[in-house]
């Protein structure tokens, strides 16, 4: 049987939540949950080996809900430069030395903190689907979603990521795989969102 590829998932949690009024849309309660919790389990069940949760915007609150699931997370200082900042925090934070003595990633699952509503098992179809030459990115009905999993070999491009178009520009060559899960598309933005149907119990 090959080797599993390693692969870090990357849960991006720096935003400023502006859409969602004055509290943080990533610590606002889902049946009963933060949404970064949700998303978190969903992450940890993925098949990737790490889950690393970048901050930036109420930095001691995320990482209080992701020091109670069990799972790291690093800063990103320039956190209102854009979603592209906090991939490069990341994936620069993963490939860092550190006394756990951790395999190099072969890839970075790439997962906004604020989509908690996949269905079990798409995460997993994703990183199945690992690609050592381009990213893989799940669609459904042809639209492109979350997560997206880029191979090590596109590591320092997205260690130099900036502003708000994350890694768009990096999809041009990606394989696409098409995913009977509209949760792929869904993320929380407002509070009407956290009362929206999904279309599966999360």
């Amino acid at each position: 049987m090959p080797k599993k590829p390693y692969i870090v998932a990357l849960l991006l949690a720096a935003g400023r939540s502006t859409r969602f009024g004055n509290e943080n849309k990533l610590l606002a309660e889902l049946d009963g949950l933060p949404v970064l919790a949700r998303t978190i389990r969903l992450a940890k069940e993925s098949g990737a080996g790490r889950v690393l949760v970048v901050t930036g915007h109420d930095r001691r609150a995320v990482e209080a809900v992701a020091g109670a699931e069990g799972v790291a997370t690093t800063h990103n200082p320039d956190y209102l430069d854009g979603m592209g900042s906090s991939i490069a925090a990341g994936v620069r934070s993963s490939l860092a030395p550190d006394a756990d003595d951790r395999p190099a990633p072969a890839g970075w699952l790439v997962w906004p903190g604020d989509m908690p509503c996949l269905q079990p098992g798409t995460a997993r179809s994703v990183v199945d689907s690992f690609d050592p030459a381009r990213p893989v990115v799940p669609t459904f009905n042809g639209q492109r979603g979350h997560p997206v999993l880029f191979p090590a070999s596109f590591g320092e491009r997205l260690a130099r990521l900036t502003g708000d178009s994350g890694a768009r520009t990096l999809l041009a060559e990606a394989a696409v795989i098409e995913i009977g899960d509209p949760g792929i598309l869904r993320d929380i933005d407002t509070r009407a969102d956290l009362a929206a149907p999904f279309g599966q119990d999360i």
